[in-house]
């Protein structure tokens, strides 16, 4: 019930901004997509360029700059672990066995897990904001012929009859 319920407030919120669109104005909706959400995708995925030697004024950042991410997703991903092992109340002692093999994938653990959660965060984010980008693109696109303002109704009326129908 609470992942229909989320779904319906979702599915009024994009409802309500598709018909918000021609109050917001396109291009107070184009200032967000170019000015905003396209830098903060150029700042947290940056184009990488691999380079044989860097430039005798290179900073320690510019030298360094995959390690240090690398370094920033895995410090990242401990508090993301650590919220996910409160939220499902496991047992990290009882994860850790007395064997050889246990030691072993325990120390295993610690290296890539928090990488591996650390990236699905940061994988999660950028999409996000791509997926913003081009939302956005296609509202900025469409509004003129009025296909935005009838798919906004659409999806409010849907929404609507899906809250009188359940109760919620």
């Amino acid at each position: 019930m609470q992942l229909i319920r989320a779904t319906v407030d979702l599915l009024e919120i994009t409802a309500v901004f598709l018909l918000a669109v021609e109050a917001i104005k396109i291009h107070n909706l184009s200032w967000v997509r170019t000015r905003a959400l396209k830098p903060l995708l150029a700042y947290i995925n940056p184009t990488v360029e691999f380079v044989e030697d860097y430039p005798p004024g290179a900073t320690f950042v510019e030298r360094h700059a995959g390690n240090l991410f690398f370094l920033g997703i895995y410090l990242f991903g401990w508090p993301v672990l650590i919220i996910g092992v409160g939220a499902f109340d496991v047992s990290l002692s009882s994860l850790v066995t007395h064997t050889v093999a246990g030691w072993l994938l325990s120390i295993l653990g610690v290296v890539f897990a928090p990488l591996l959660a650390g990236g699905i965060i940061y994988t999660a984010l950028v999409s996000i904001v791509d997926q913003c980008i081009r939302g956005l693109s296609w509202v900025e696109a469409h509004t003129h012929s009025g296909v935005v303002g009838l798919l906004g109704f659409v999806l409010y009326l849907i929404q609507f009859a899906t809250r009188r129908a359940l109760a919620l």
